[in-house]
């Protein structure tokens, strides 16, 4: 069985050995990670965890898929994460397995605590004893590209707030900002520009050569219909070349 949490309380490990139990197992693999006092020279008082919950979830979830695939005979499977302020010395996350076998219990843990770092959105702040900042991080092996600086130009936007006249009645937790249905149009279009300006930027930065300075440049590519048998047809990308002039 699957069991995979979000908790803001502390994590029972003696619960997670519970979990664990089962009269076919002859092994059970446990790791905890704990917030520990200490990062680059300075003193950490504590850990502050934040998740965009519905996505860590379901890649938690996933996670659980592959180690059944790739070890089929595990019979319990746990992974917590504890989310809010995590003190030192308490556990911040608990990835653990049952199995008949001690190896497939020992590389199943070892395999979900890499990919729990690089796949599932948790963020970590980590908070320091004195004057020293604070800083908000994702974990190092994450794989998710980090966001290009698009050329938007957020001060010549139009979009700037002009309260409404009429008093809108919404629940206060609902409501981020009170505004009339053409100030709250241009602001959506604000954005939607903004994206778009952020996803070309992006374009550009993944097909232009690097050594080469094509900041007009697009990728375009030549393709031809290939007949196969039993299909329809296929689409075969011959080459792919770059081009400074926009269409």
């Amino acid at each position: 069985m699957d069991h995979v949490k979000l908790v803001e309380d502390p994590i029972d490990i003696a619960h997670i050995h519970q979990l664990l139990a089962d009269e076919g197992c002859g092994a059970s693999s446990v790791f905890v990670g704990t917030t520990r006092d200490n990062f680059q020279g300075k003193k950490v008082v504590s850990l502050a965890y934040e998740a965009y919950d519905n996505m860590a979830l379901k890649e938690m979830n996933k996670i659980c898929s592959d180690l059944r695939t790739k070890w089929p005979e595990l019979r319990h499977i746990v992974i917590y994460h504890r989310l809010g302020n995590v003190p030192v010395c308490e556990a911040s996350v608990v990835i653990a397995a049952s199995s008949p076998h001690r190896s497939d219990a020992l590389e199943s843990v070892s395999f979900a605590i890499d990919q729990l770092k690089t796949r599932v959105p948790i963020w970590k702040k980590e908070i320091y004893e004195g004057d020293h900042n604070s800083e908000w991080k994702e974990n190092k092996e994450s794989f998710r590209p980090k966001r290009s600086v698009s050329n938007f130009n957020y001060l010549a936007c139009p979009c700037k707030a002009e309260e409404s006249p009429d008093e809108i009645a919404a629940p206060q937790k609902l409501v981020q900002i009170r505004v009339n249905d053409a100030e709250l149009a241009k602001r959506v279009e604000c954005f939607v520009n903004s994206k778009r300006a952020e996803i070309n930027s992006q374009n550009v930065i993944d097909f232009k050569a690097e050594d080469k300075d094509l900041s007009d440049s697009c990728a375009r590519t030549q393709s031809s219909i290939i007949k196969q048998e039993k299909s329809n047809c296929h689409l075969k990308v011959q080459t792919i070349y770059y081009s400074t002039a926009r269409q």
